[in-house]
C-alpha cells in the first residue's frame, strides 16, 4: 500500500538541548535569528492558529513555526473532494504505523489536522467538562468556553453539513426506524447526549462550493509572523533556572528546510525577549517528542537515548489514547454526492443500560455511528483495514495484494464524484484511469465511486498507551488499542448496531448486489453485511474467480443480531470482526495532560515559568465525538487567558511607572526649584508632595505583587 501504505517512522530528529551533536548532517551549533518575539508558537494547526491570531490581536509580537508548507499551495488540501489524495500525499499528511500496525496520519501543512481530516465540527457540552472536573480535577471557565466556541462559529469556517443524496436519505430513515430521534433539520454544532439521537453535523467543508476551510484561515489579516518549513528540534533553557528552580525557556532550535522533503536544512535558533513565552501546539505525538528532545521526560528513557536530562518528568508521553473505529462498507447501486460524517447517531447500548435513564457503566456503553460515502468510504473500508489485517495474518495475502494494487491506483485516481456527475448513468460517469492502473484496478476504482461505509467508534476509550523515544531517537507511538476489555465490548455493540441498520429495507433499497459491488463486504467472500442481510450474491466481477479473498471468518452472519450481549459473546464478535478491521481516526490525546503536567487554565507546563502546551496533548480524556472543535476552542481559550494576564501585568507596570515618576516629582531640580506635586488627596491628608509620591510608590509595588 504505497510501499505498505507509505509507512514512515516519525522523522523526529534527536537533538538534545544541552549537547553539541551533529544529526542528519546538520550541526547543532545554530545561527541565531536577530529578531526576538513576545511569544513563539510551535505548530500551525487546530490549536496553534487560533492561539497565534488571538495573541497577535492583543498586540503581541507572535512567531508561528510550522514544520510543513503553506496549505494554500496544495489544491487537494483545499477541497472536500481532494481529501482522498491529500491523506495519501506524504507532503501534506505524515503517515506512520503504531506498535499494533495501525496506520496513522498527522497533518504537515498549515492548518495541521484540519487540512486532512473529515472536517466534522462538533462542540462538547457541559457534561464533558463536568467529567473533566470530577475525574481529573480540571476546572475551566465555562463562560470563556462558550465565548470561544462562539468565536469559532462566527469566524465563518464552520457551517451545517450537506444532506443531499440517496445515501443520507436512506440512512436517516433507517436510523429513525430503529428509534433514533431526529435532532432537527437545521443541524447542530453540539453533540447530542440524549439516548438514541441522530443529528446533522456542522463541518469545515462548504456545502455550496466544496471548499475545505481550515484553521490557517484564522490567521488572515493578522500581524502573526508565520514561518513554514521550520521543523522544531528542541527548546533551550536559561542556565540560571536550574537546581530546583522553575525552568525558563529562552529559545527554540529548529531546522529551516529548503523543501517539504527536507533534503537540505540549516539549523537555526530563534528566541523570546525577557518575559516572553513559548507555546507547544504540535499535537499529542510531536509535542511530547519535542519536550523529550529538550531534556524534559522520563529520566531512564532520556538517558537511554543519549539526551541530557534537564528535568525528570515521568508522565511526559504517557496516557496516549485515541478513538479506534471499525468501518463496515457496502456498494451502492447508484452514484451520489460525497458525504463525510454529515450525519451522526448516538445511543446507549448494552445489557446494563437503564431503559428510562441510561448512563455509562461496565455493561452500558455510549456508542456512536457515522458515515462516509462516494470514494471516501472505499478508502477506509477496504485499503486501510486490509493493510492491518494482512500484517496480522487475519486477511489473506491475496486479498491484501488486490487491495494494495487498488490503493496504488486510487492514489492517482479521482474517485470522488463531481456534483454534475451525480445524476448521470454510472458508465457515463467513469473517468479515464491513470497509466499506473491495470484494467482490473481501473474497474475497481470506478466502482469505488459508489461505495459507502458506516463507522462505529469507541467514544470513551479506557485503553492507555504512550509516545516514547527509542535509543536511536526514533518515536514509538503505541496507543494500546483495545487493551481494556470494556473498549472491546463497546466496539462489538457498535458493530451489531451497524449490521442492524444496514439490514433495514431503506438501506437494502440502495445497496448494490454482490456481483456489481466492489466494496469489502462483497468483494471479499463471506461478507458480513451481505450474509447478515440474508442475501446470497455471486462473487464480485472485480475479484479473480480463483482467488482466496477471505476477509471475515466464515460463520459470521445474520445470527449475530440474535445473540445475547454477554461479555463472552461480545468478545467473540470483537475478535471476529473489529480486531481484523479496526483503524484509527487520528484523535490522539493525553500525552501532556491537564491535571498531571499542566498546572492551570493558562496551560503552563509544570516545573517551568514560561512553557505552555495547548493542543490535544493536554486533554486527559478524549472528547466523545470528534475533538477538532474542542482543540480549536482550547486555542482561543488559552490565548484569551494569556492575553488578559499580560494586559493586566502591563497595566500594573504602567501604574508602577507612574507611581515612581510621581515619587520623584517633588525632588529639587538641578537649579534648586521644587517641582510642584500635582497629586493631592485632602481626604487622607496627603497634601504633602513627598508623602503623596511615597504612597503612590507603595501602591505601585502592591499592584505588581
Amino acid at each position: 500500500m504505497r510501499a505498505a501504505v507509505s509507512i514512515l517512522l516519525l522523522s523526529l530528529i534527536l537533538s538534545p538541548a544541552s549537547a553539541q551533536k551533529t544529526t542528519n548532517g546538520v550541526s547543532s551549533s545554530p545561527e541565531t535569528d536577530e529578531k526576538v518575539y513576545d511569544t513563539i508558537i510551535v505548530g500551525a494547526g487546530a490549536a496553534g492558529c487560533p492561539l497565534a491570531r488571538t495573541l497577535a490581536d492583543y498586540g503581541e509580537e507572535v512567531l508561528l513555526l510550522e514544520r510543513g508548507d503553506d496549505r494554500q499551495k496544495f489544491p487537494e488540501a483545499l477541497t472536500k473532494r481532494g481529501g482522498q489524495t491529500a491523506m495519501l500525499n506524504p507532503v501534506i499528511s505524515e503517515q506512520f504505523e503504531t506498535a499494533q500496525g495501525v496506520v496513522g496520519h498527522i497533518g504537515r501543512v498549515t492548518g495541521g489536522g484540519t487540512a486532512i481530516n473529515a472536517g466534522v465540527y462538533i462542540e462538547e457540552g457541559t457534561g464533558y467538562f463536568d467529567d473533566l472536573e470530577r475525574l481529573y480535577g480540571v476546572t475551566l471557565n465555562r463562560t470563556l468556553i462558550d465565548e470561544s466556541f462562539d468565536w469559532l462559529r462566527d469566524s465563518g469556517i464552520v457551517k451545517p453539513s450537506s444532506q443531499d443524496g440517496q445515501w443520507n436519505t436512506a440512512l436517516r430513515a433507517s436510523l429513525e426506524a430503529e428509534g433514533y430521534e431526529w435532532a432537527g433539520d437545521e443541524g447542530t454544532p453540539q453533540v447530542a447526549y440524549d439516548n438514541a439521537m441522530v443529528w446533522r453535523t456542522y463541518s469545515i467543508f462548504d456545502a455550496d462550493t466544496d471548499k475545505r476551510h481550515a484553521a490557517d484561515e484564522l490567521l488572515e489579516g493578522s500581524t502573526v509572523t508565520l514561518q513554514v518549513l521550520s521543523e522544531v528540534q528542541h527548546l533551550e533553557f536559561d542556565e540560571e533556572s536550574a537546581d530546583g528552580a522553575k525552568l525558563t525557556a529562552t529559545c527554540v532550535v529548529y531546522d529551516k528546510l529548503t523543501d517539504t522533503e527536507g533534503r537540505e536544512r540549516s539549523r537555526r535558533r530563534v528566541c523570546v525577549r525577557d518575559g516572553g513565552r513559548i507555546i507547544l501546539s504540535a499535537g499529542a505525538i510531536h509535542t511530547p517528542a519535542i519536550l523529550m528532545r529538550s531534556g524534559l521526560g522520563p529520566r531512564e528513557m532520556l538517558e537511554a537515548a543519549g539526551i541530557d536530562v534537564v528535568k525528570d518528568m515521568p508522565n511526559v508521553g504517557k496516557d496516549l489514547h485515541d478513538h479506534p473505529q471499525t468501518p463496515i462498507g457496502v456498494g451502492l447501486n447508484a452514484p451520489g454526492p460525497v458525504t463525510i460524517q454529515s450525519i451522526m447517531a448516538t445511543r446507549y447500548a448494552g445489557p446494563g443500560c437503564d431503559a428510562e435513564n441510561p448512563s455509562p457503566n461496565e455493561q452500558c456503553h455510549f456508542i456512536l455511528i457515522d458515515e462516509l460515502s462516494q470514494g471516501y468510504g472505499i478508502t477506509t473500508g477496504m485499503a486501510l483495514t486490509a493493510a492491518k489485517g494482512a500484517a496480522q495474518g487475519k486477511v489473506s495475502r491475496r486479498a491484501f495484494s488486490l487491495l494494495e494494487g487498488f490503493w496504488e491506483c486510487a492514489h492517482n485516481f479521482d474517485i470522488a464524484l463531481k456534483d454534475e456527475e451525480v445524476d448521470t448513468d454510472t458508465d457515463a460517469a467513469e473517468v479515464e484511469a491513470p497509466a499506473v492502473c491495470s484494467d482490473q484496478q481501473a474497474d475497481l476504482a470506478n466502482c469505488a465511486r459508489q461505495g459507502g461505509s458506516l463507522l462505529s467508534w469507541v467514544t470513551d476509550p479506557l485503553s492507555r498507551g504512550s509516545v516514547s523515544l527509542t535509543a536511536d531517537g526514533s518515536v514509538v507511538v503505541d496507543p494500546k488499542y483495545f487493551d481494556h476489555p470494556m473498549d472491546r465490548q463497546a466496539a462489538a455493540l457498535s458493530i451489531k448496531e451497524i449490521v442492524k441498520l444496514l439490514s433495514s429495507d431503506d438501506m437494502r433499497s440502495i445497496t448494490a448486489n454482490g456481483e456489481e459491488s466492489c466494496f469489502a463486504s462483497d468483494l471479499l467472500t463471506s461478507g458480513l453485511v451481505s450474509s447478515a442481510m440474508g442475501l446470497i450474491f455471486p462473487p464480485s466481477k472485480y475479484a479473480p474467480a480463483d482467488a482466496d479473498l477471505q476477509l471475515f471468518p466464515r460463520g459470521i452472519n445474520a445470527s449475530m443480531l440474535d445473540t445475547d450481549d454477554s461479555p463472552e459473546t461480545l468478545e467473540a464478535i470483537f475478535q471476529s470482526v473489529a480486531d481484523p478491521l479496526y483503524i484509527s481516526i487520528w484523535h490522539y490525546c493525553g500525552t501532556v495532560s491537564m491535571g498531571t503536567l499542566i498546572e492551570s487554565d493558562d496551560f503552563l507546563l509544570t516545573g517551568t515559568s514560561n512553557v505552555h502546551v495547548v493542543d490535544a496533548s493536554v486533554i486527559p480524556a478524549v472528547t466523545r465525538v470528534n475533538p477538532m472543535a474542542t482543540v480549536m476552542m482550547l486555542g482561543r481559550y488559552a490565548s484569551v487567558q494569556l492575553g488578559e494576564k499580560r494586559e493586566t501585568l502591563r497595566h500594573k507596570e504602567r501604574a508602577y511607572t507612574f507611581a515612581v515618576s510621581r515619587a520623584e516629582a517633588p525632588l529639587v531640580d538641578g537649579v534648586g526649584d521644587v517641582v510642584e506635586e500635582e497629586f493631592v488627596s485632602g481626604s487622607v491628608g496627603l497634601g504633602g508632595s513627598v508623602w503623596g509620591g511615597l504612597v503612590l510608590l507603595v501602591l505601585g509595588w502592591f499592584l505588581l505583587a
